[in-house]
């Protein structure tokens, strides 16, 4: 089974719960439409925190390039949950101008290897 490396970024805190629950929590009906406009789960991205983090904001928060200086979306980067998962359990987003997939439902991290750990870039 071909595995891939994706990336979740985050805060600080919600690093801090997944890594105690071992659970990423994925959006849901509840969860604000422009938060899950690709569907409900859990979003990844195949950049890892070794690009710019230009380039990370503008994939995961900003197709329109309008907000990445904002500072509540640069502390969505501050930490990197990486994880080793199935290509069969995620599906890749069809839009050219974005590399986001999404894994439908909650992530459970003790099936997965995985590691979170601070962003090196920020």
């Amino acid at each position: 089974m071909s595995k891939i490396t994706l990336y979740h970024y985050t805060n600080e805190s919600n690093a801090q719960s997944i890594n105690k629950h071992k659970v990423i929590y994925g959006s849901t009906d509840e969860t604000p439409k422009q938060h899950r406009r690709f569907g409900k789960g859990v979003y990844f991205t195949s950049i890892d925190p070794s690009n710019d983090l230009r380039s990370i904001l503008l994939n995961n928060f900003d197709d329109a390039g309008r907000v990445i200086n904002s500072g509540r979306l640069r502390d969505k980067t501050e930490w990197v949950i990486e994880v080793s998962i199935p290509r069969n359990e995620v599906e890749k987003v069809p839009e050219d101008n974005r590399d986001v997939y999404v894994y439908r439902g909650h992530v459970d991290l003790t099936l997965y290897k995985h590691r979170i750990y601070p962003n090196p870039r920020r």
